[in-house]
């Protein structure tokens, strides 16, 4: 597609207008920060955890995995993450479980939900309704409603931040999260007028991202912590926006394995594209890792990096790449003519599926 600076042409491909639902994401957070009481009379019915676990699949799943790695170095508990059928055997009552499903009816977290019940956890649900909303209504659980009409993986601001606030508001996190977010509505705020489709290809880095990744496999490694969950949700994003197979590693264990499987691949492949996910504040030592790395990669493949801005607050700086990432997902689809939104392989697989009949 060689006219995507004209937003009509732009429209004509992406016709549920994922573009805008991207957009969205500083409002998704703002939602919630809104609605604050809401979460502060969740938070007063549960009993302080002594682990946290978060259920959830794909576009759901991303939210539990960025809880997870953007809190591990000040939350006072254990977070863990499911994405299975059933709980780990850890969950007990004093567990907190946190299930996430946009549409309510996915069938792992509604089998995670009703065993770990059984083992007497407590449960907090987010979802647009669905089966999820039902049991938790069943069972006097506190529920959390998101907006609907979504795509589940263009709703992390929806998903995430109710679970980020309420574990703030447990006392479990150190630092101050709500300035935090209101700072990363205002970054992204920022990065839409920098991103949108509105802005020509030769001031709009997303789409210029977008440009050298057409025809390539995108390999996206997170400099390491926070960006471990930015890099999996990147590659998910590009599997479901732009229809095409990515793949994710982090820093420091893909030195011990990922650099040695480039020996074997031919020089400069044509194939592959390395997407260097950068950190201002990654420690010393995994930034000369990631330079030593960067030189050996380019010996193979194409590296472009993407930047965090230059923040304190891990929260803004994960956010920000992962709105970037998500921009040039959707361009990346649009450039081969592919409408971002609809998922079809995965509702064909539904479909075969059939419903759940509550057994693993």
């Amino acid at each position: 597609m060689e006219d995507w600076d004209e937003v009509e042409a732009v429209r004509a491909v992406d016709r549920e207008d994922m573009l805008s639902v991207v957009a969205s994401l500083p409002e998704q957070i703002g939602y919630w920060l809104q609605r604050r009481e809401e979460v502060e009379a969740i938070a007063r019915r549960l009993r302080s955890p002594i682990e946290v676990l978060v259920t959830g699949m794909g576009g759901s799943g991303a939210a539990g995995d960025l809880l997870e790695k953007l809190f591990e170095d000040e939350v006072k508990v254990p977070i863990l993450v499911n994405k299975d059928y059933e709980p780990p055997a850890s969950v007990r009552s004093g567990t907190l479980l946190i299930a996430i499903s946009y549409s309510g009816n996915t069938e792992e977290t509604l089998s995670t939900y009703l065993l770990a019940r059984r083992r007497g956890a407590q449960a907090v649900c987010i979802a647009s309704g669905g089966q999820l909303s039902l049991y938790a209504q069943q069972r006097g659980d506190p529920c959390f409603q998101v907006p609907g009409g979504l795509q589940p993986r263009a709703s992390i601001g929806y998903q995430w931040t109710p679970a980020a606030l309420l574990l703030h508001e447990l006392r479990l996190l150190r630092s101050d999260l709500p300035t935090a977010l209101q700072e990363t509505v205002g970054v992204l705020r920022r990065q839409n007028e920098a991103l949108g489709p509105q802005v020509p290809e030769a001031q709009n880095p997303a789409k210029q991202l977008a440009r050298a990744l057409q025809g390539k496999v995108p390999l996206i490694y997170g400099c390491y912590g926070p960006f471990t969950a930015v890099a999996k949700r990147a590659k998910n994003m590009f599997n479901e926006n732009s229809k095409i197979q990515a793949f994710w590693d982090v820093f420091p264990e893909l030195n011990h394995n990922t650099l040695q499987g480039w020996e074997g691949v031919s020089s400069q492949n044509a194939s592959f594209a390395i997407l260097l996910l950068r950190d201002p504040e990654e420690p010393p030592r995994i930034h000369q890792r990631v330079e030593l790395s960067k030189t050996l990669f380019q010996q193979y493949a194409p590296v472009h990096e993407v930047w965090a801005p230059d923040h304190p607050s891990p929260v803004v700086r994960a956010f920000a790449v992962a709105h970037q990432l998500d921009f040039v997902s959707v361009y990346l689809a649009i450039l081969n003519g592919m409408d971002p939104t609809p998922v079809p392989l995965i509702q064909e697989l539904k479909r075969h599926l059939g419903d759940w009949n509550g057994h693993a």
